[in-house]
């Protein structure tokens, strides 16, 4: 894993980095690991082998399509993002946050995740626990009366297995960027 030292820097430039952000939405790659994805929004990358990410498109999303469908005999575990590519969505609805994480890679792929206290840095960074995402199928991560309005993700690493792992939150304090989720540079 990479150090931490130049994430605030990397979160600083972010607004001249070239395709990092879509005009009129607020989910977008501080750099070439990792994606501040906002509620309300959900963001498609391609995963390259090396965990390196290209934001591909952002557009709105219904904090429902973030949660399984199976209550109400819908499909949302079916997976829409294009082959070759990941698409995160972040809904809050009253009893809490969801995320759902489509899979449209080969691999499946371990991450760290953080909430933030908004999509601007610097955010107050709570890391979370997460779960291995297999290939070809939406995941879906929840948490009771927690509605973070976004969440930072990075350290994308393809294995070569399928075993789902949820490891114990990555270090932090609170104050900046948990380990894990690093800068293109470090």
């Amino acid at each position: 894993m990479r150090g931490l030292g130049g994430l605030a820097a990397a979160l600083a430039l972010t607004a001249s980095a070239a395709g990092a952000q879509q005009a009129g939405y607020s989910s977008h790659l501080v750099n070439d690991t990792t994606l501040v994805l906002v509620a309300g929004e959900r963001a498609t990358v391609r995963l390259e082998s090396d965990g390196r990410l290209t934001l591909l498109s952002v557009v709105h999303a219904l904090p429902a399509e973030a949660t399984p469908g199976q209550a109400r005999g819908e499909a949302r575990e079916l997976v829409t993002a294009p082959p070759g590519t990941v698409a995160f969505v972040l809904g809050n609805l009253a009893a809490g946050g969801n995320l759902k994480v489509e899979n449209a890679t080969s691999r499946a792929f371990d991450y760290r995740a953080a909430f933030l206290d908004g999509p601007d840095w610097p955010a107050k960074a709570l890391p979370i626990s997460v779960c291995t995402v297999l290939p070809r199928v939406a995941s879906f991560e929840g948490w009771e009366r927690r509605n973070p309005p976004a969440l930072l993700v990075g350290a994308l690493r393809p294995r070569d297995s399928n075993q789902v792992i949820c490891p114990a939150p990555a270090d932090s304090s609170g104050d900046g960027p948990p380990s894990g989720l690093k800068p293109a540079d470090d």
